[in-house]
C-alpha cells in the first residue's frame, strides 16, 4: 500500500528516515502551497528530484548558464537539439563536448539538493510515497545520495542559518567590498586562505551578541590578520556593488547556504558591507520562528538518523520498524511511522523545554507554556494518535512521556532531562541556535 499523510502529522525528516532505513524504492511526492516536488528514491538513496513549477534556478540549462559554464547561444542550440532528438540536456551537452562529465555531475547534484533542502522549510503540505520497482537513474551522470547525508546536511544548514541571517538578512541585499577589504585582498588574497572546517569552527564559536554596555566600539584600523576561505574568495570576486545576494548565489555555483555562509564570513571580518537597505520582498530569509521550528525538526531528525550514522546494526533491532524487510517487499505500516513520528515530536518538545528555560530562567510548569511562548503549536502537544503528551516537573528533573498505539509507555517514548541549578543567562529567541 502507498504511504501518505500530511506534514503536520509527519515531518520530511520522519519520512526520509523511514525510506532510508527500509531502503525503499519509489517516488515521494510532496505538495504544498509553493510547489509540488517529487523525490525519486532507489534502495533508500536519492537518485533525483523534480519540481513541477520548474523554477528557473532549478532547471539544468539555466543553472549552467548562471554559473558561466554555458552561453545563451549554446543553451538555445541544445534546446533545439532536445526538441528534435528527445535526448536529455545533459547527454546533449556531453555529446556536443560543451561540458565535462564531472561538471555535469556537480550541476545535477546542486540542482537536486537545492530542491530538497527547500522542502525542510515547509511546515504544511501533503505527502504520498508510492513504492515502485527499480528504475533507471534519471541521469547516469548523477551519483545517488544516501538519505542520511541529506538529513545531516539539512540539519547543519538549519542549525547555522539563524546565525548567518543576522548579517545576510535578505536575498535582495546589495553588498560591496570595504576599503580595508580591497586593500587586504589586493595585497595577497590567497596568502590567508583557510580550510573550510576552520570556518565551521568559527561559526560554532560565535556566542550571543554583546550587551549595550559590553559592545566594543567599531574599529577603524586595519585588522592585524585576516584569513579568507576558498569559497569566501570566490564569492568576494563576484561582488561589484550592484549584484544582489540572489544574483551572487546564481553565479557562485555553491548553492544558497554556502554562498550566504561565505558572505557572512566576509561581513564578520569587515571585508564587505551593505550598499543600501532594500524593501523586504518574497526573497527575504525565513523569520526566526520558522528557523526555530526547523531547528527543532532538525534535532529530531538527528535522533532518528543517528541509527544510520552510528553504523551499528544491533541498534536497528530496537527500532520500531526493525522487523520489516530492508529491501522493498513489505510496505511499512502506519503504526511504525507513527512511532517514529512520536519520537521526533518528543525530541522537539524536549528541545523547546530547554529553549524556554534558557529564555525565561525557569522551566515550564506545563507544556502549554511552550505554546504561549510560540515555541510549539498546540497540535505538537499531541502524539500521532491524538493523545496529549504528559509532562512532569520536579526540583531536579523533568520528564516528557508518550505511549504507543496500545497506550504502553515504551522506553523510547520517554525523555528525561536534568534540571540545572540555574539556566544560562537571558537571551532573545533570535539569538538562540
Amino acid at each position: 500500500m502507498a504511504l501518505q499523510g500530511t506534514l503536520l502529522d509527519f515531518s520530511l525528516a520522519d519520512i526520509l528516515q523511514l525510506i532510508g532505513l527500509q531502503r525503499k524504492t519509489g517516488i515521494l511526492r510532496l505538495s504544498g502551497s509553493e510547489d509540488t516536488v517529487s523525490i525519486i528514491c532507489e534502495n533508500g538513496r536519492i537518485i533525483g528530484a523534480e519540481s513541477e513549477t520548474k523554477r528557473i534556478e532549478d532547471r539544468l540549462g539555466n543553472v549552467l548558464l548562471k554559473t558561466g559554464k554555458l552561453t545563451r547561444t549554446q543553451l538555445n542550440r541544445i534546446l533545439i537539439l532536445q526538441r528534435e532528438t528527445g535526448k536529455r540536456i545533459g547527454d546533449l551537452l556531453l555529446q556536443e563536448e560543451i561540458l565535462s562529465a564531472e561538471d555535469l555531475g556537480r550541476a545535477l547534484a546542486l540542482q537536486v539538493t537545492q530542491i530538497i533542502y527547500r522542502l525542510f522549510r515547509w511546515s504544511q503540505g501533503e505527502f504520498h510515497f508510492a513504492q515502485t520497482t527499480a528504475r533507471d537513474n534519471p541521469s547516469h551522470h548523477f551519483h545517488p545520495i544516501p538519505v542520511d547525508s541529506i538529513l545531516m546536511e539539512g540539519m547543519r544548514i538549519l542549525d547555522e542559518w539563524p546565525l548567518i541571517e543576522r548579517q545576510v538578512r535578505s536575498f535582495q541585499m546589495v553588498l560591496q567590498p570595504t576599503d580595508p577589504g580591497r586593500e587586504i585582498l589586493a595585497e595577497d588574497a590567497r596568502g590567508g586562505l583557510v580550510d573550510e572546517s576552520e570556518l565551521d569552527a568559527a561559526l560554532d564559536s560565535i556566542g550571543e551578541p554583546h550587551s549595550a554596555e559590553e559592545k566594543p566600539e567599531p574599529s577603524t584600523s586595519e585588522p592585524e590578520w585576516v584569513t579568507v576561505s576558498t569559497k569566501e574568495l570566490l564569492v568576494y570576486n563576484l561582488l561589484d556593488g550592484r549584484r544582489s545576494v540572489q544574483e551572487i548565489i546564481d553565479r557562485s555555483d555553491l548553492g544558497e547556504f554556502e554562498t550566504c555562509k561565505a558572505l557572512f564570513g566576509l561581513m564578520e571580518t569587515d571585508l564587505i558591507e551593505e550598499v543600501k537597505a532594500v524593501k523586504e520582498g518574497p526573497s527575504k530569509l525565513p523569520l526566526h520562528r520558522e528557523f526555530l521550528d526547523r531547528a527543532m525538526t532538525a534535532a529530531a531528525a538527528f535522533l532518528g538518523s543517528a541509527l544510520l550514522l552510528g553504523g551499528a546494526w544491533h541498534h536497528l533491532q530496537t527500532f520500531p520498524g526493525a522487523a520489516l524487510a530492508p529491501y522493498g517487499g513489505i510496505t511499512p505500516s502506519m503504526e511504525t511511522l507513527r512511532l517514529s513520528a512520536s519520537q521526533s515530536r518528543l525530541a522537539r518538545l524536549e528541545f523547546a523545554v530547554r529553549l524556554f528555560a534558557l529564555h525565561s530562567l525557569r522551566y515550564p510548569e506545563t507544556l502549554d507554556d511552550l505554546v504561549a511562548m510560540g515555541l510549539v503549536t498546540p497540535a505538537e502537544l499531541e502524539d500521532p494518535w491524538g493523545r496529549r503528551y504528559s509532562y512532569i516537573l520536579t526540583r531536579r528533573s523533568y520528564q516528557i512521556r508518550g505511549a504507543d498505539g496500545n497506550g504502553n509507555h515504551r522506553p523510547e517514548l520517554i525523555l528525561t532531562g536534568r534540571i540545572e541549578s540555574q539556566p544560562n543567562s537571558p537571551a532573545t529567541l533570535s539569538s538562540l541556535r
